[in-house]
């Protein structure tokens, strides 16, 4: 894969020095969608206010909590949750 700087006019490839080839175009290039932010919550496992995706994906990882998925592929991280919920351990029953 190439990796490319910004100089502050062109983008140059770091290994060759060469100017990056940017086709011409019709009009602008702009993101054809753009993903917002889920909106501020309380964790229903911390009891603490959760503000974005990443402050989420925290949250779930400090708790041991998983994306929830379909239910076939629900699982459980810890032992105590596992035997509370009936759901296989991960890497168990599976």
């Amino acid at each position: 894969m190439t990796i490319y700087r910004w100089d502050g006019s062109d983008f140059i490839d770091k290994q060759t020095g060469e100017k990056m080839d940017i086709p011409e175009r019709d009009g602008p290039c702009v993101p054809l969608t753009i993903q917002h932010d889920i909106p501020d919550y309380i964790s229903p496992v911390t009891g603490k206010l959760v503000s974005g995706r990443v402050a989420r994906r925290e949250d779930m990882a400090r708790s041991g909590c998983v994306e929830y998925e379909t239910p076939k592929d629900r699982f459980c991280l810890t032992e105590k949750w596992a035997k509370r919920t009936g759901l296989p351990l991960k890497g168990r029953d599976i």
